[in-house]
C-alpha cells in the first residue's frame, strides 16, 4: 500500500524544538450515528490525560460533511454525496502545536494514515516519524472478498507504526473464549499470519470485549483490534477499555498509551503463525 500524502484538509506543518510528548490514543466505531459521535467526544472530557488522537470508524456524514468538535481537527478521505468516508482521525490541538502532523490519504474510503514527525525524536528514541493506520474492513466470506487485504492492514515500515480499527475479524488470539467456526478461522488466519511474519504485536488484552450488542441474546465480541510493529512495540504502555456506563449499549473505548516504556511483552512473536490452535 503506497501512501499518497495529500489531504483536502489543511494540517499545520510545524517544526518543533521539543521532544514529542507521550501519546494517548482512542478508537471507536460510531456506527454512522451523530448521537454516538457526540456521546463519545463528550465522554472524552473526563479522560486523563485527554486523548491526542481519536481514530473513528464509520463516522457520521451529512451533506458530505463530517462532524467537528472543539479542540480537535478532523482528517478523513474526501467526502462527496456518493462517497462516504468510513474512517476519520481527529487530532487534538496540543499535538498539532507540538509536532508536524501529515494526513496520508490512500485513495480509498476505508483506510487512512497519520504521520507524526518530531525533529527531536520520538519518545527519546532515534525515530523521527510515527505512523498510525486507521481502518474499517467490511465483512467477507473469504479473505479475498474483504475490502482490505492483509497487505493493506499490515504494511511493512522500518519506523514505528500502529495499525488499528474495526477489522471485523474473529480470531482466538484476541478472543480466546469465543467458539469459532471454520470460516472464522479461514478468513482471519491470513491477517494474523501476515502480522506474525512482520513481527507485529497484538496490543489488545486477550478476552477483553470491545463491542457490546444492543440485545442481551448476542455475545459481546472483539472486533476492534490494534497492532504495533517491532519499532513501535517497545513504546507501548497500556491498553485500557474503560468500563461501560450503566445503560450504555455501545462498546467501550479501546484506550492506548505510547510512552518511553520498555516492559512490553509481544503476544505475536515473529514467525509464529496463529491459526486457531492456541
Amino acid at each position: 500500500m503506497s501512501a499518497d500524502c495529500n489531504s483536502t484538509a489543511r494540517a499545520p506543518r510545524l517544526v518543533t524544538s521539543h521532544p514529542l510528548p507521550p501519546l494517548s490514543i482512542v478508537q471507536h466505531n460510531c456506527l454512522g450515528s451523530w448521537s454516538v459521535f457526540l456521546s463519545l467526544f463528550n465522554s472524552l472530557k473526563s479522560c486523563h490525560p485527554t486523548p491526542h488522537i481519536v481514530a473513528i470508524q464509520d463516522p457520521p456524514v451529512w451533506n458530505s460533511r463530517l462532524p467537528s468538535f472543539r479542540m480537535f481537527k478532523a482528517f478523513h478521505p474526501p467526502a462527496t454525496m456518493r462517497n462516504r468516508p468510513r474512517v476519520a482521525t481527529y487530532i487534538h490541538q496540543d499535538l498539532l502545536q507540538s509536532a508536524s502532523v501529515l494526513p496520508c490519504l490512500l485513495d480509498r474510503l476505508d483506510t487512512m494514515a497519520i504521520d507524526i514527525h518530531s525533529q527531536q525524536g520520538l519518545f527519546g528514541s532515534k525515530y523521527k516519524i510515527f505512523r498510525l493506520y486507521n481502518s474499517y474492513s467490511v465483512n467477507g466470506t473469504s479473505c479475498s472478498s474483504r475490502t482490505l487485504s492483509p497487505q493493506d492492514l499490515f504494511p511493512s515500515h522500518p519506523f514505528p507504526t500502529i495499525t488499528m480499527g474495526d477489522f471485523n475479524l474473529h480470531h482466538p488470539l484476541p478472543d480466546p473464549l469465543r467458539k469459532l467456526s471454520s470460516q472464522d478461522i479461514s478468513v482471519s488466519a491470513p491477517y494474523f499470519d501476515r502480522a506474525a511474519d512482520l513481527g507485529f504485536s497484538l496490543l489488545n488484552v486477550p478476552g477483553t470485549f470491545t463491542r457490546f450488542p444492543f440485545d442481551s441474546s448476542t455475545r459481546p465480541g472483539v472486533l476492534d483490534i490494534s497492532f504495533a510493529n517491532p519499532a513501535a512495540a517497545p513504546f507501548f504502555q497500556s491498553w485500557e477499555p474503560p468500563s461501560r456506563p450503566p445503560g450504555q449499549t455501545m462498546f467501550p473505548l479501546p484506550y492506548y498509551s505510547l510512552r518511553p516504556c520498555y516492559a512490553h511483552h509481544p503476544l505475536l512473536p515473529t514467525g509464529t503463525r496463529q491459526t486457531g490452535t492456541l
